[in-house]
């Protein structure tokens, strides 16, 4: 797809935080101080990535941009004014380590602390991924992995299936886009810290079996459905004519590859005639800096398509991100944009910047509103770290975090068929409909 103290030392603002991390009475300086005792058991630490959103790139700590030489030792980044904390942390190590319900390890001890120091952060988008968790992510952003073929998202504070592919176990199961994960095989959804890390626990071989408990806003009911894992291929795009001169594009995800096809797709159309586009990005979660800006080189003349503001290895940068003076399709072609409240980052940045553009048209649901990107970085044992590190903003300078891209043309799904899937929909798809009836006057 992608704890808590016993009753009386419960503290409320750890509970049920999904789409923020889990803020414990322990803030960021004291975590890396924490890290600055521990400095001789870590062997090596760099910077990474984000599952559900806009990706700058995969690098690795063994290329050059942070390895064990150069990076400083945490002590000497540590003040002699904070030995007091310091003790202190030793003292919670040390009890953490002996009277824990299980016996712990150093390396757990280490790694969870690591985990913690990105997870406290206040960007959702920045946190650590084990081995096992990151290959998963690379395998799905690669289109095919061992799954269930759903993808699943986080808002206000719980998990949803956000979209379910075509042909695959979830929807062989009867699972529904819209269905809040309660529990994957018993374990509490509240208990994942990021989706990635539920996405890792219903994920598995090929033939075994994951239990999803589930609540269905529609029928107002909470039910166990069993999913049998299987071999998930991700078609990251689709295309067809629609009618006469109109041409359909339906993008699923911005994974590796799909520039490429987004390219042959449009040539294809133009040959079949057609005078105007309707891409399709419901329910599209992001994907690559490099995917969605070859896409918008393909239809854009010379132009800022974006500009990102962040930091890196210690300084502030600003970086325009830039299409060249080669158009791939006609000159006067025009698009209508289909979007609802599912379609984040990578998607929000194609549809921005073709509506402050080209001035297309934007029909459906307000987006989700995620303005920022992340980089990753692998680690020399395998795992890696996302951090989130900057901020876009469109061609008038809009930032939409925490925002979302308003539709020119707001267009709902009738209740009895929000569930389903795009391609499920058929003749019930009011959005696409309202889409074809403004195109239709673009021809």
């Amino acid at each position: 797809m992608d704890n808590q103290n016993n009753k009386q030392n419960l503290d409320p603002e750890q509970e049920n935080s999904i789409n923020q991390p889990k803020k414990k009475r322990l803030n960021w300086q004291i975590l890396l101080r924490t890290v600055g005792v521990f400095v001789c058991l870590v062997l090596a630490f760099g910077l990474l990535l984000s599952h559900w959103g806009l990706i700058i790139n995969i690098q690795s700590a063994n290329k050059g941009q942070i390895s064990e030489k150069s990076m400083p030792a945490f002590n000497d980044l540590v003040p002699a004014s904070t030995s007091t904390e310091m003790r202190k942390l030793q003292i919670i190590y040390n009890y953490l380590k002996e009277n824990y319900y299980r016996e712990l390890s150093d390396d757990e001890m280490i790694e969870a602390m690591y985990a913690g120091l990105l997870n406290e952060m206040d960007s959702p988008y920045t946190f650590y991924l084990d081995v096992e968790e990151y290959d998963m992510l690379q395998e799905s952003m690669e289109g095919e992995y061992y799954g269930i073929g759903a993808q699943v998202g986080s808002r206000d504070g719980a998990y949803f299936i956000l979209d379910i592919f075509d042909d695959s176990p979830a929807l062989a199961a009867g699972l529904r886009n819209g269905d809040q994960i309660l529990a994957v095989d018993g374990e509490p959804a509240e208990n994942f810290a990021d989706v990635s890390l539920l996405a890792s626990k219903v994920r598995g071989e090929e033939g075994t079996k994951v239990t999803l408990t589930i609540y269905r806003s529609n029928d107002n009911e909470e039910m166990e459905v069993v999913v049998t894992r299987g071999k998930v291929t991700t078609a990251n795009l689709k295309y067809s004519m629609l009618e006469d001169q109109i041409g359909y594009v339906r993008i699923v995800e911005f994974n590796q590859g799909v520039a490429k096809n987004f390219i042959h797709a449009l040539d294809d159309l133009k040959e079949q005639g057609a005078r105007t586009i309707i891409f399709d990005l419901r329910n599209n979660p992001g994907g690559y800096v490099s995917e969605v800006t070859a896409m918008l080189d393909y239809l854009l003349p010379e132009v800022d398509i974006a500009v990102a503001k962040g930091r890196s290895y210690g300084e502030e940068f600003s970086e325009a991100w830039t299409s060249d003076s080669f158009v791939g399709v006609p000159d006067d072609w025009e698009y209508t944009i289909l979007v609802n409240e599912n379609s984040a980052s990578a998607s929000e940045l194609f549809t921005g910047c073709l509506r402050d553009v080209k001035g297309s048209t934007i029909v459906g649901k307000n987006t989700f509103g995620k303005g920022v990107g992340s980089i990753t970085y692998e680690l020399s044992d395998g795992s890696a770290i996302q951090i989130t590190n900057f901020h876009y903003y469109l061609p008038k300078g809009d930032s939409i975090n925490e925002i979302g891209i308003e539709p020119d043309m707001e267009v709902d799904l009738e209740k009895e068929y929000k569930g389903l899937t795009v391609s499920q929909l058929g003749e019930n798809d009011t959005q696409l409909a309202a889409a074809i009836e403004h195109a239709k006057t673009l021809r």
